[in-house]
């Protein structure tokens, strides 16, 4: 079994091996001489830097990421509902050019478009919050979603069902989408709809 050690005087790792206690070493980085305490006869394991995100990630480090700022919220939910004006340009189109002309079918397939790109839309965006917690606005931006008590992605419902879906329908409260984003000012810059998904937004 593989022993290892650290020198007392720099702290770089030793490899021992073989050596009983009390066996003087010399590290192989500062030359100095060490001996093999008799009270430990392996070293601590050795502690690596823990990641910022992922699976592997400890409760403590998430709870240490950097809440995203402000202005790169705002742009980024400012991205996401340009990228949904230009996708809707052509379904506008259709249906002027249709009232103009008192054409029904060009109403029709106005209308079949703005739907169909709305649909096209909600699905992308509702993978990429499913899978990294991020809408494009959000990915450009370089932010992300993520569960406030874990600071992991927590998927398909606080991302899509609660934060997206139940907010929207939530919405047609007067004055809640206004009270919503005032929220954004509090001491944990959380809107109510990440107090209702139980997330915050953080630095990817």
């Amino acid at each position: 079994m593989e022993q290892k050690h650290k020198c007392p005087h720099c702290g770089t790792v030793a490899n021992t091996t073989g050596m009983q206690a009390g066996e003087v070493c010399q590290c192989k980085a500062c030359g100095r001489d060490f001996s093999i305490p008799e009270s430990v006869q392996s070293a601590e394991p050795i502690k690596t830097a823990e990641p910022v995100s992922g699976p592997g990630m400890s409760q403590a480090t998430a709870l240490k990421q950097p809440l995203a700022s402000r202005g790169d919220r705002l742009l980024a939910r400012l991205i996401d509902w340009a990228i949904s004006v230009v996708l809707g340009i052509p379904a506008v189109i259709a249906i002027v050019t249709g009232g103009m002309i008192e054409s029904g079918w060009f109403l029709g397939i106005g209308i079949a478009m703005a739907l169909l790109f709305n649909l096209v839309y909600f699905i992308f965006q509702a993978y990429w919050l499913t899978i990294y917690g991020q809408t494009i606005g959000k990915r450009i931006m370089h932010i992300k979603i993520v569960m406030h008590d874990t600071g992991k992605n927590g998927g398909f419902v606080p991302n899509v069902l609660l934060r997206e879906i139940l907010n929207t329908l939530i919405g047609i409260i007067i004055f809640y989408e206004l009270i919503d984003i005032l929220f954004i000012f509090s001491q944990d810059q959380r809107c109510i709809h990440d107090h209702i998904a139980g997330t915050r937004v953080v630095v990817a």
